[in-house]
């Protein structure tokens, strides 16, 4: 407590009435200058960060994933085959369908 009472510091406090002053009027041209260097420098950051964005977007690379447990094992004939449990079952119908139609043909 002894330390508190004896502590002298006192922060400014930076408010918006002390920014501001008070009863003058603003200079015109001053603050069109700081308007116009404002714009030009959100201008330029804004094409630096399109040209920043445009430079790294063509250094892309996919990466590859070469585990083995993510590689689809395919089975003889078509892409969707392998969906079905029976497919040698699927496969001996079909022969026996096409040779019962070649023999009804004859």
């Amino acid at each position: 407590r002894q330390e508190l009472k004896e502590c002298t510091f006192t922060p400014k406090l930076l408010t918006k009435k002390k920014n501001e002053p008070s009863g003058k009027p603003q200079d015109i041209s001053a603050l069109s200058e700081r308007m116009y260097e404002y714009a030009d420098k959100f201008k330029k950051n804004k094409e630096a960060k399109k040209q920043q964005l445009y430079e790294n977007s063509s250094s892309f690379t996919p990466k590859v994933n070469k585990a083995k447990n993510s590689l689809v094992k395919r089975k003889d004939g078509k892409v969707h085959d392998h969906l079905y449990n029976d497919f040698s079952a699927r496969k001996q119908k079909l022969q026996q369908l096409k040779y019962n139609e070649s023999y009804d043909s004859k």
